[in-house]
């Protein structure tokens, strides 16, 4: 017994100090450079650059788009309008933070660029302060800046997002214009996914599509693009159905709704009826448009008993659309 107590000890003895090395915090400098002055109505956009400084990699979990670590790895801290005191504030640069992903390295000596996007409200001026969430800095990094109601900037921001969601090559500004849109860069993609451009009209499909809603008013012209776009061949690239379905149904109307069941129940693409399916489950709505498509996919299912696929999917839907009716419809549903 007494042997066994013994090497028991001496395993721990081995043991800690290697989890004390595994969880060792890894040396980092920060600093942070902002444009001074800001519109006001926007988040305060800025570059906060990570060196690793230690004499190992440092590491994190990266589920892109971009090449860069996600915003819940820095703590962000905000002091508005000369008064305080700091408070945490929720940082974002649209990096995922679940499904696949990778290990982003950076090697000792190293640097790289993290964009962050921070909301301060109804400031007129703030202060920043970011530290490290996981790894250890000597010093925070912090910067100040102006908001401004002068329309210079307001056009200059309003650009960027457009110019950022369109051009395809900053995953940073396309997620800036999706999750931070004025009137005017919503205006410019209701334009632009109405073009004859399959490239063009996917890119502004892709901002539409995560709004909480768009107008009903324009439920026809999303129509006719359900009907254009979700059974075309070959396959316009850019995710242009998936995008332009979702974006339609986000008009809640009577045209756009009619379009998407309609083309799920008429196409024998596989494909493009899982497209109008999946898109018809994350819908938004009341009891009626939930029990109505439940319908519609129900009838689906039976009259094709033997497509194992199909009724794999519909089971999905039905059970999604189940539990939109049970929680009174609209933004009830667990997403």
């Amino acid at each position: 017994m007494q042997l066994i107590f013994r090497l028991v000890i001496a395993t721990l003895a081995l043991y800690v100090p290697a989890t004390e090395a595994a969880g060792e915090r890894r040396e980092v400098e920060l600093s942070i450079k902002c444009d001074r002055e800001q519109p006001c109505g926007w988040p305060v956009i800025v570059d906060l650059t990570l060196k690793n400084v230690d004499t190992a990699p440092i590491t994190w979990w990266d589920g892109g788009p971009g090449e860069y670590p996600g915003a819940d790895n820095f703590i962000v801290e905000i002091y508005c309008d000369g008064e305080g005191p700091w408070r945490t504030v929720e940082a974002g640069n649209g990096q995922n933070v679940e499904g696949s992903g990778v290990d982003g390295k950076l090697k000792p000596g190293d640097s790289i660029v993290v964009p962050l996007a921070i909301p301060v409200g109804s400031a007129h001026g703030v202060c920043i302060r970011i530290s490290p969430r996981s790894w250890h800095v000597a010093k925070p990094a912090e910067i100040s800046a102006e908001l401004s109601a002068e329309r210079r900037f307001l056009d200059t921001r309003q650009a960027r997002a457009i110019g950022g969601a369109m051009a395809g090559s900053s995953p940073f500004w396309q997620w800036i214009a999706s999750r931070y849109p004025d009137a005017v860069v919503l205006d410019v993609m209701m334009k632009l996914v109405m073009v004859d451009n399959p490239i063009l009209a996917a890119r502004a499909a892709r901002v539409l599509e995560v709004q909480m809603k768009l107008p009903d008013a324009s439920g026809e012209d999303f129509a006719r693009l359900v009907e254009r776009w979700l059974p075309q061949k070959p396959e316009p690239d850019g995710g242009l159905r998936e995008s332009v379905t979702s974006a339609a149904l986000k008009t809640q109307s009577e045209a756009a709704r009619a379009a998407v069941l309609r083309v799920m129940n008429e196409t024998r693409d596989k494909k493009v009826r899982w497209i109008a399916m999946n898109a018809i489950r994350v819908s938004s709505g009341d009891i009626a448009w939930f029990t109505r498509a439940r319908s519609a996919i129900i009838t689906l299912k039976q009259a094709q008993p033997d497509d194992v696929e199909l009724s794999r999917e519909a089971d999905l839907a039905i059970e999604w659309l189940t539990a939109g009716i049970q929680n009174d419809g609209i933004g009830k549903m667990a997403r």
